[in-house]
């Protein structure tokens, strides 16, 4: 297998080289290809039966179709099983902790990942590409649709198989379990199958190729949805906008994310991400969520509650895994307590330092955003001290959950990364589902409110002012768990300072 490519290839790669060398065996590849000649031989045989009374251009267009729908996802489920799989193997074997002294660039290392570890599936899909373009020039698919689909889901793969890289490294160090590597990478692999790869279609055959217009059946169902827009412009009306925008962000995303896989790949110990990344993330997400509120006619009260509320969701969600991504452990903090100085910047920029201003910098700068939009675009006189309120208990819930999370990882706990995932989840999902089953809501006990209010859904009808009076009980109730919290996390930085 001594060749002048391959020689070249190996002077620049040589990670993407062993990754070949190990998969490509004449046996693997005659199966992969076979494995894919049965396949399309099967998807002919289906659509190309005379008893479904379809002309030849509409049997051509309905192969095309299924491939279409196909190669998205079987590139997201098998390309994201095969990376984290090795990954994690790797992490097992120590042979990763080698393979982070070589002297060569980690994107390249990674790279070489990326593209050699899942090269069998991706030479089973290559051989489905000629049966595409066939079948998309028989059924009379534009040349700009197919030049599209190409660059777009390889931006897409380019994202799902960065996750899947930072999944891999995160399982085997921080979530601490390496040993169940086959797991790890079927619950990715499945991740990647049922969520990004149905949300990467339903993006881009309702934006991004909106304006090709109905193609076979892959654009039914959205011709009727109304315009899209970011910040006035309407992307899904405009292909030059529409393909603009989904490649720009996807890029900016693959960026951040190959940050955070490279911090990951060098300094296994450290945190997922550094704080400055943080504030970058926050920023990406915040611009990106506003500026779909941003368009010409303005939202029905309906519409408006409904992305009001996701909007609030999705941020509340970002907020709680950026804490657990940027809050250091009990051996950082020590380091931390021992070399570092205490300054304001060191709190809000040292990555070893505890997350706690970073994180309120983090609310800072989202409600910097949602609370001006929120009272310029949808809120009433009548609901102002209501939105207020539920202001004030969603963030004073998110210090909360900040507080407890650091106090967690700053114990002598093994695995406190498992203890604190699992409380939070438990905190979130456990109370209110109990409150639920016993009937203690806001519509049928009014004061229930509190309890609620403290649990972190301050999210009411504000027209009774019994509820009004015990929402602000709850908010009292969160400002003594806070304090608590404060005094708690204060003797155990103290207890951390004299152990250093």
């Amino acid at each position: 297998m001594q060749s002048p490519w391959l020689n070249h290839l190996s002077s620049w790669n040589p990670q993407l080289v062993r990754e070949l060398r190990g998969r490509l065996k004449t046996r693997s590849v005659m199966a992969a290809i076979a494995l894919s000649v049965i396949g399309q031989i099967l998807i002919c045989l289906v659509q190309l039966q005379p008893a479904w009374g379809k002309s030849t251009q509409e049997q051509w267009l309905g192969i095309w179709s299924l491939i279409t729908w196909l190669l998205p996802y079987l590139l997201f489920g098998l390309g994201s099983y095969y990376i984290v799989g090795d990954i994690t193997q790797e992490e097992k074997r120590g042979t990763l902790n080698f393979i982070r002294l070589s002297p060569r660039p980690g994107w390249q290392i990674l790279l070489g990942k990326i593209l050699g570890v899942p090269i069998l599936p991706y030479l089973t899909l290559a051989t489905l590409i000629p049966l595409h373009i066939v079948s998309a020039l028989a059924g009379q698919v534009s040349l700009g649709f197919m030049v599209s689909y190409y660059v777009i889901i390889l931006a897409g793969g380019g994202f799902c198989a960065s996750v899947a890289l930072l999944y891999g490294l995160t399982s085997g160090g921080q979530l601490g379990i390496v040993g169940r590597q086959g797991t790890t990478a079927v619950s990715f692999g499945a991740i990647a199958f049922f969520i990004l790869a149905p949300a990467f279609m339903a993006w881009n055959t309702g934006v991004t190729w909106r304006g090709f217009g109905p193609i076979g059946d892959l654009s039914q169902g959205f011709s009727n949805t109304g315009i899209l827009y970011w910040s006035y412009l309407p992307i899904s009306d405009n292909l030059l906008l529409s393909h603009l925008f989904t490649l720009s962000t996807t890029i900016l995303a693959i960026g951040l994310l190959w940050r955070m896989v490279l911090r990951r790949f060098r300094q296994p110990r450290s945190t997922l991400m550094s704080k400055r990344q943080s504030y970058a993330w926050v920023a990406y997400l915040e611009i990106l969520m506003v500026g779909f509120s941003l368009r010409p006619e303005p939202f029905s009260r309906g519409d408006w509650v409904g992305f009001a509320v996701i909007t609030y969701l999705l941020s509340a969600m970002m907020l709680l895994l950026l804490m657990l991504a940027i809050a250091p452990q009990r051996q950082a903090l020590l380091d931390w307590s021992r070399y570092q100085s205490k300054t304001l910047n060191s709190w809000l920029w040292a990555d070893k330092s505890p997350m706690l201003l970073a994180m309120v910098l983090h609310l800072i700068m989202v409600y910097s955003l949602l609370v001006p939009w929120t009272f310029l675009t949808g809120v009433s006189e009548e609901n102002l001290v209501g939105a207020i309120i539920s202001f004030i208990g969603v963030a004073n819930t998110l210090l909360i959950y900040g507080f407890c999370i650091q106090t967690i990882l700053a114990g002598r706990f093994t695995n406190p990364i498992v203890w604190a995932i699992g409380g939070l989840i438990v905190w979130l999902i456990v109370p209110p589902a109990m409150l639920a089953l016993l009937q203690l809501t806001p519509d049928n006990i009014p004061a229930s409110t509190m309890l609620w209010t403290i649990l972190g859904y301050p999210f009411f009808e504000w027209d009774n002012p019994v509820s009004l009076l015990f929402t602000q009980f709850g908010l009292i109730v969160q400002w003594g768990i806070l304090g608590v919290l404060i005094w708690w996390c204060d003797r155990t930085f103290k207890q951390l300072a004299k152990a250093s």
